[in-house]
């Protein structure tokens, strides 16, 4: 069972007229991550997904942080 903990750093950018972008990060590589941007857009809220990492396996958390892309 592994022992290390769940861990991420994920950067953002957030201009003044709210356009979001996913500027990279680390994980450890589980659980999956992932990013979404939200939109409201004739009415609606439209949900963007910017990144996502698909899940690894429950020991990557004992291993060390690897960048994303």
């Amino acid at each position: 069972m592994p022992t290390g903990p769940i861990q991420f750093d994920l950067n953002f950018k957030v201009t003044g007229t709210g356009q979001v972008a996913y500027n990279g990060g680390e994980t450890k590589g589980y659980p999956t991550y992932a990013v979404y941007a939200y939109e409201y857009v004739d009415g609606k809220t439209v949900r963007k997904e910017l990144w996502r990492r698909p899940e690894g396996t429950p020991d990557e958390l004992d291993k060390p942080m690897k960048p994303t892309p």
